[in-house]
C-alpha cells in the first residue's frame, strides 16, 4: 500500500504500475536533465532549431487529449454511469470497465510525455522558462496521475481529469499555432488559458468541500483527500502569482512573449 491506498490488480504486469521505483526514478531522470545536464550541454552551443518538432509534438496532444475527453465522457458517463462526485472506487472487469481503466493509463502516458515539453525549452536555450511552477506543475500531475491510476481511485477526480484534458487541448492549441509567426497577431487571448487554469483549480476546491463534507459517504481516504487539497491550494496559488506577475504587475512593461507557458 502507498499512503494508505489500495492497488488495482487489473494493472498487474502494466509498465510502471508494478512498483514506484520506475516513475519515480523518471522523475528523479527529469529533474537531472532539464535543470543540470540538458542546460550544461546547451551552455557552449546555439539553440536548436525544433519549430517543427515543436510544432508536431503540440498538434500530437491536443489529438490525444481530444480522443481522451470524447471517448472518455462516453464511456464514463454514457456506458458506464459514473456520477460526477464521490464516485467509489472499484474494479470491475466488464468490458466497458477495462476499457476505461486503459483510456486511464493512456492519459497518464501523455501527461508523462509532457516532460518533453520541458526538454524543448532546453534545447532552445529558453532556461527561463523551466520555472518552479512549470517544473512542479509537471511532476505533481504525473505522480498523482500514477498513484491515481496505481490505487483504483482515480474514478473519485474523473470529472476533474476531463477539465484538465480540455484545457490542455486549448493550451497545446495555442501554442501549436504559436509556432506560426503569421498567427501571433490572433493569440491576444493567452492570459485567458492561465485565467482558465485558475478557474479549474477553484472547481477542484469546491469539489474537495464537498468531499469533505461527505467523506463518510464517498469512502475516500483520507490520505487521499487532504494531501489532494494542500496540493491543489498550492497550484492555485502558483498560477495566480504567476497571472499577477505576468499580466497585472507587467502590463506597462514588455509584454509576454507568445511562446511562454507554465504548463
Amino acid at each position: 500500500m502507498l499512503l494508505g491506498l489500495t492497488r488495482d490488480s487489473r494493472l498487474k504486469g502494466w509498465w510502471l504500475m508494478d512498483s514506484p521505483s520506475g516513475i519515480l526514478s523518471i522523475c528523479a531522470l527529469y529533474l537531472v536533465v532539464v535543470l543540470k545536464l540538458g542546460p550544461d550541454w546547451m551552455r557552449d552551443r546555439k539553440p536548436l532549431n525544433i519549430k517543427f518538432l515543436v510544432r508536431g509534438f503540440n498538434l500530437l496532444q491536443v489529438i490525444s487529449n481530444s480522443y481522451f475527453v470524447i471517448y472518455g465522457a462516453y464511456l464514463a458517463y454514457g456506458r458506464v454511469g459514473f456520477r460526477l462526485i464521490c464516485e467509489p472506487s472499484h474494479m470491475r472487469t466488464d468490458q466497458e470497465s477495462l476499457r476505461l481503466l486503459s483510456l486511464y493509463y493512456f492519459y497518464f502516458l501523455i501527461r508523462l510525455s509532457d516532460f518533453v515539453d520541458t526538454l524543448f525549452f532546453v534545447l532552445a536555450k529558453k532556461q527561463g522558462h523551466v520555472s518552479f511552477l512549470h517544473v512542479y506543475h509537471h511532476l505533481c500531475v504525473v505522480l498523482n496521475g500514477w498513484i491515481g491510476l496505481r490505487s483504483g481511485w482515480i474514478n473519485g477526480v474523473l470529472f476533474g481529469i476531463f477539465m484538465n484534458a480540455s484545457i490542455h487541448i486549448i493550451m497545446y492549441s495555442y501554442f501549436m499555432l504559436a509556432t506560426f509567426p503569421k498567427m501571433r497577431p490572433y493569440l491576444w487571448w493567452k492570459k485567458y488559458l492561465t485565467s482558465a487554469q485558475i478557474i479549474q483549480f477553484l472547481v477542484f476546491c469546491y469539489f474537495a468541500t464537498v468531499v469533505v463534507k461527505n467523506k463518510h459517504d464517498c469512502g475516500y481516504p483520507q490520505a487521499m483527500i487532504y494531501s489532494g487539497i494542500a496540493n491543489v491550494i498550492l497550484l492555485l496559488l502558483l498560477f495566480s502569482k504567476f497571472y499577477l506577475d505576468t499580466y497585472i504587475r507587467n502590463k506597462r512593461s514588455i509584454r509576454p512573449t507568445v511562446d511562454k507557458h507554465v504548463d
